[in-house]
C-alpha cells in the first residue's frame, strides 16, 4: 500500500512530467532549427588527432565561438604529445603559414609562431590519451599544430601542421 507521503510525490512528479511534454514537436519560443551555415557546420568540435606520423585535423571549417567551444587532441601514438591553438590575424597570415608548413606535413625546422599570431591552448597527451579543453574563443581565424616537446625543453623538436578553422558568432 502507498503511503500519502509516496502518492503526494508520485503525484507532483507525474505532474512535472505531463507539464514538460514528450511528444510535442512544437519548438521552444526563441528556438530556430538549422539547416546550413556556421551553426550546421558547427556539428562536431575541433580535434586534432596524432598518430605517431602525422596531426590530422577533423572539424568543420567554421566552428560557432562566443561561448566556451570543446577542443580536442587525440593520441593515438605511443609517445606524448603537445598542440597549439593560434589565432590568426588575418587570412593573409593564415594562407602564409600553411603556404609555409601545409596540413598533414611536418618538420624538424623549429617553426616561430606565425606574426601576429596569438597562442590560445596548449593541450598535452600522453599516448592513447585524450585531452579536451572548454575555450573562451573569439570570432576569427584559427590554426592548430602538434608538437613533440622533449622531455625538459621548452620549444618542440618536430612540428606537424594539423589544419586551421574559422570562428564565427553564434
Amino acid at each position: 500500500m502507498m503511503g500519502p507521503y509516496r502518492f503526494v510525490v508520485l503525484t507532483v512528479v507525474l505532474a512535472v512530467l505531463a507539464a514538460c511534454g514528450g511528444d510535442d514537436e512544437t519548438a521552444p519560443a526563441g528556438a530556430t532549427e538549422a539547416v546550413d551555415g556556421p551553426s550546421a557546420a558547427a556539428a562536431t568540435n575541433p580535434t586534432l588527432i596524432f598518430d605517431g606520423t602525422t596531426c590530422t585535423y577533423e572539424g568543420p571549417t567554421q566552428v560557432v565561438v562566443g561561448g566556451l567551444t570543446p577542443v580536442a587532441l587525440e593520441n593515438t601514438s605511443d609517445i606524448d604529445i603537445d598542440a597549439v591553438l593560434l589565432s590568426m590575424p588575418s587570412q593573409e597570415a593564415l594562407d602564409a603559414a600553411v603556404d609555409r608548413l601545409p596540413p598533414g606535413s611536418g618538420s624538424d625546422i623549429t617553426l616561430d609562431m606565425p606574426p601576429g599570431s596569438t597562442q590560445e591552448a596548449w593541450l598535452q597527451a600522453g599516448p592513447g590519451e585524450r585531452n579536451e579543453e572548454a575555450l573562451l574563443l573569439e570570432p576569427g581565424l584559427f590554426l592548430m599544430d602538434c608538437g613533440r616537446v622533449p622531455s625538459g625543453a621548452s620549444l618542440p623538436d618536430y612540428v606537424w601542421r594539423g589544419g586551421s578553422f574559422e570562428g564565427v558568432e553564434g
